[in-house]
């Protein structure tokens, strides 16, 4: 063996894998002590050379990468897992109930022993949770729950070695494409233990409250937190979710709750206490049976093939028919009937069961959780095109649009719809309203729907949106909700506000809801801005929302701001605690900033996907998560927190205090991203590979419009998901959304900004995440990935002769990399991004804060997964230079198909090939040939040797590759 690389085999068949990981996280590290005397060694390349030099003598194999890669990524993984533990504060479930007494007594200590004030804390959401989607289920459900368990239970010691036992025989990945319908009951997992958290939180405040006052105590209906989801309602960017799966999804919902109701109602009858109360439940029970019955019916029709009319008005029938047996479409006689038994019943133990019971049915109504739909600003524009019909030289006339759109909503005719209507309309967004007033009429009618509005930049659209909502009869029970998220909305979202508040229209609206709502994207500003301009960017407009209120004195209107995930290096959130991300995305000074201004807050944050959901994978996770938001709930301080003098002591901060300065320090900062993300080269190194480096992680597609092979258009951010833009950065090695710029927007004030720092909480919080983000971040790792495609490499590894046997591939792949742009392009980035980072080294010296320059072990780690992964793709592309010319077949050519498998689309490519030269060749039977020959061709069996020696080998070495890329991401907490 060659002891370069590999540690002396002491007798052993073959060295043990642990031992070669430690070997190698050591050899990394020593060269980089050499980086002082070689400035342009590169560690992550030079060790990526010695693996790919042993895969390709032999001397190493396929198994052996998957040893190292398995014990790197189950070592990832279970420091992820204790990264959950830390994020939440878990150490043991009766730390979980002993959190529930304690931010249950913060509640009850708020209002100093006044019922009245008691009451009207807990009885309005302050703080709301929203199950979301997307592309972020990077690995199995198998594995999620095994991490959540050790994050539930394992200290330190514990967590690497139980991660190894019990990931025996399961893979990180996720086994096939997720479905939405996956997606779906994943989500319904997470809400169904959130309902669980709060229920006992209900518990907690009822059981405080009885003691307190025990002539009143039955009178409260605590409401504290909302629950709420979009996934299977979500059409921005998809189009592949129709009406009829909507409906089976909401219905499907219904029944899930309703059997939840009944199962509890259930377990209260079969108390002994509550037999002064029989009557009653009892009462309650069948509503709840009927109720159910009738929904499965209805399901089961919905559930169906709707291919023809006739069973779609069978099934809108059975919907619709108010005469129906068990019909239920709101919660008022079951609330009814539960009150009359608090009321009644002697036993205070019965009334509490039965009071936290009534809390959820009115909280959540007939569903799972609260639902929001999603469409795309674009989508309501052309759904409002046809009726406005503005002549050509009107276009883009925002006046005479609005004044006509007004005047439309105010001669607006109610229009009554039926599945019919939903199955013939065209337009997406008017079959969205039309979807919202059928489940408004026939599954739900009292549960408020919220309807977002994606990449929203003008009043214009929030009032097409209101036109719709009034025209079919729904506009007092929908919260319509513009999505600021693109630099133009966050720059004007205060004015399009303004403006709205302006109309009389809007103004009518909000007064007959009680709220206006707004949803920030820091996901989608974070690809355009950049992260840390982006949670700037959102933290002005969410104080110029509350200043801009405050000065029209609204009243009896909250605001619903509904912050969405993001803001971060991943879907994991802050990288700190779930309670620094909760004052991350809307600081302090946001939060006081509604209070002073005397307006109701209401601030809502996503839990997205398989990272988000990890938070609520088993009861003692969701119980810390939603103990913790509850706690974090009271500094959403309610409009008279100043009057009744419980408004908390603020020390300044000088970030807000030094304001020409940070205002400078933004701009310039938001400017560097929007440089950065509009480069080219930038572009070319996020579109080298796109995201083929990982496996498919959700059911929505990753780019908006359409694939594309050109390189930068591929790696554009504009046209590319937030997700995938962040986790092609993970999987390159450098986050350079967040800590790239710092050092550029600094310049030369570093005295000036580090004194900043050193007084700002809010500049602490957001520049360690910086910090973080750096120290898991390597240029040398993006450089490594940019040698792959170096003509000069290819060469040199050739004239070197140490390779005899691949001189002639790794020559033709010399010359086919030729004119291949990615090399000079990812390079010229580094180069850029290096001389930022230097400024960024010395900004964070300056603070005192490990930026990762000299990598801790884990980095190490994380680099080696990075050097094994470069060595299977430089044996995917020798493989590529051995594939026998062939003649162009179906538009399919050699060149071609060389370009895709330097993209890493290697099933596309190794599909084609196997056309191309076929296994076998198909023989012609037991005919009899009259004529004989002598001659037999070379392929008459088939190409079996390319398949057995090229075409397999490349799918296993990509397999592992997608593999590295779970081990990756859980270096990160999060995939993308």
């Amino acid at each position: 063996m060659d002891t370069d690389i590999w540690p002396e085999n002491t007798g052993a068949s073959s060295p043990d894998p642990r031992k070669i990981v430690d070997y190698l996280t050591g050899e990394l590290a020593a060269l980089r002590d050499q980086i002082g005397t070689n400035p342009q060694l590169n560690p992550t390349a030079l060790l990526a050379y010695k693996l790919s030099v042993r895969f390709e003598k032999g001397s190493m194999g396929i198994n052996d990468f998957r040893q190292l890669a398995r014990i790197l990524t189950d070592r990832a993984f279970a420091r992820r897992a204790l990264h959950i533990r830390d994020y939440l504060g878990v150490a043991g479930d009766a730390d979980a109930m002993n959190k529930l007494g304690q931010v249950a007594d913060s509640w009850f200590d708020e209002t100093e022993g006044d019922f009245d004030e008691f009451r009207s804390l807990v009885s309005r959401p302050r703080v709301g949770a929203v199950f979301t989607a997307h592309p972020t289920f990077g690995m199995s459900a198998e594995a999620a729950l095994i991490m959540a368990d050790i994050a539930a239970t394992a200290d330190e010691d514990q967590a690497i070695p139980m991660a190894e036992e019990r990931l025996k025989g399961i893979s990180h990945a996720l086994a096939d494409d997720i479905t939405l319908g996956e997606e779906h009951a994943r989500a319904q997992q997470a809400a169904t233990r959130l309902k669980d958290a709060l229920g006992l939180f209900n518990a907690a405040l009822i059981e405080r409250a009885r003691k307190r006052w025990p002539d009143r105590w039955r009178e409260l209906l605590p409401q504290p937190m909302s629950v709420a989801g979009w996934v299977g309602y979500d059409l921005d960017g998809r189009t592949d979710i129709g009406w009829q799966q909507m409906v089976g999804l909401k219905l499907a919902e219904k029944i899930e709750q309703l059997r939840r109701y009944r199962t509890r109602l259930s377990a209260i009858e079969a108390d002994p206490n509550a037999a002064d109360v029989t009557d009653d439940l009892g009462a309650a029970g069948a509503l709840l049976d009927g109720a159910l019955a009738h929904s499965e019916r209805c399901h089961a029709m919905f559930a169906a093939e709707l291919d023809t009319v006739s069973p779609v008005a069978e099934a809108a029938n059975a919907l619709s028919d108010p005469d129906a047996d068990g019909r239920m479409i709101n919660c008022r006689e079951l609330v009814e009937r539960l009150t009359t038994a608090i009321d009644r019943t002697v036993s205070d133990a019965v009334a509490e069961s039965l009071m936290v019971l009534r809390a959820e049915v009115e909280l959540i109504g007939l569903g799972t959780a609260h639902i929001h739909l999603r469409i795309n600003a674009m989508q309501l524009q052309n759904g409002i095109n046809q009726l406005i019909k503005l002549d050509d030289s009107e276009s883009g006339a925002g006046r005479l649009q609005m004044s006509r759109l007004n005047r439309m909503i105010a001669e607006a005719d109610l229009r009554t719809v039926n599945i019919r209507s939903l199955m013939l309309e065209q337009s997406t967004a008017i079959r969205q309203f039309i979807l919202m007033a059928q489940i408004l009429k026939h599954i739900d009618a009292d549960t408020p729907i919220r309807f977002l509005i994606a990449e929203c930049e003008h009043p214009f659209t929030v009032m097409t949106a209101l036109y719709f909502a009034r025209l079919f009869g729904i506009e007092d029970k929908i919260d319509i909700s513009p999505l600021f998220e693109t630099p133009a909305a966050i720059e004007s979202g205060a004015r399009i506000l303004e403006q709205l508040l302006d109309n009389e229209r809007y103004m009518a609206y909000a007064n007959g809801r009680g709220r206006i709502a707004v949803q920030t994207g820091f996901s989608d500003a974070g690809r355009f801005l950049g992260q840390i301009p982006a949670t700037l960017g959102i933290e002005r407009l969410q104080v110029k929302l509350a200043r801009m209120l405050g000065a029209r004195g609204i009243e009896g209107i909250e605001i619903v701001i509904f912050d969405t995930h993001g803001e971060s290096i991943g879907r994991g959130a802050h990288p700190k605690s779930l309670r620094d991300r909760l004052l991350y995305v809307m600081s302090p000074m946001a939060r006081r900033q509604y209070a002073r201004a005397g307006v109701a807050l209401k601030h809502e944050t996503s839990f997205q996907g398989g990272d988000g959901y990890l938070l609520f994978a088993n009861d003692q996770l969701a119980r810390h998560t939603a103990f913790t938001v509850l706690a974090d709930a009271l500094s959403i301080d309610d409009a008279d927190a100043d009057a009744m003098g419980r408004a908390h002591h603020v020390e300044r901060d000088s970030l807000y205090d030094d304001t020409d300065f940070t205002l400078d320090f933004f701009l310039r900062l938001a400017h560097y991203h929007e440089g950065l993300f509009a480069d080219h080269d930038y572009r070319v190194t996020l579109g080298s590979f796109g995201t083929n480096l990982l496996f498919k992680t959700g059911s929505r597609k990753s780019i908006r419009q359409h694939d594309t092979v050109n390189l930068a258009d591929r790696g554009n951010p504009a046209q590319m998901r937030a997700i995938p833009h962040n986790a092609i950065l993970q999987q390159l090695g450098y986050l350079a959304n967040v800590v790239s710029g710092i050092g550029s927007a600094v310049g030369d004030e570093v005295d000036r900004f580090v004194s900043l720092c050193e007084n700002s909480d809010r500049a602490r919080r957001l520049f360690s995440m910086v910090a973080i983000a750096k120290q898991t971040s390597s240029l040398n790792t993006l450089g490594a990935y940019a040698r792959i495609f170096d003509q000069g490499y290819w060469v040199s590894r050739a004239y070197g002769g140490a390779e005899p046997v691949l001189e002639r591939p790794i020559r033709r792949l010399a010359k086919y990399l030729s004119d291949d742009p990615r090399h000079e392009a990812m390079m010229r980035l580094v180069h850029r991004l290096r001389q930022d980072a230097i400024d960024l080294h010395g900004v964070l010296g300056r603070l005192h804060v490990d930026g990762g320059k000299v990598p801790a072990a884990t980095r190490l780690e994380l680099d080696l997964l990075h050097a094994l992964r470069i060595a299977l793709i430089e044996h995917i592309f020798i493989l590529a230079a051995r594939i026998p010319p062939f003649a162009n077949r179906h538009d399919v050519s050699p060149e071609r198909i060389s370009g895709m498998i330097m993209a890493m689309e290697i099933p596309d490519a190794v599909r084609i090939l196997r056309d191309v030269f076929p296994s076998k060749i198909n023989e012609p039977g037991d005919a009899m040939f009259i004529e004989e020959a002598s001659y037999q061709s070379d392929v008459a069996g088939g190409y079996h040797d390319l398949h057995e020696k090229l075409f397999d080998p490349m799918l296993a070495a990509y397999d592992l590759v997608r593999e590295i890329g779970i081990g990756v991401s859980h270096h990160f907490f999060a995939h993308g």
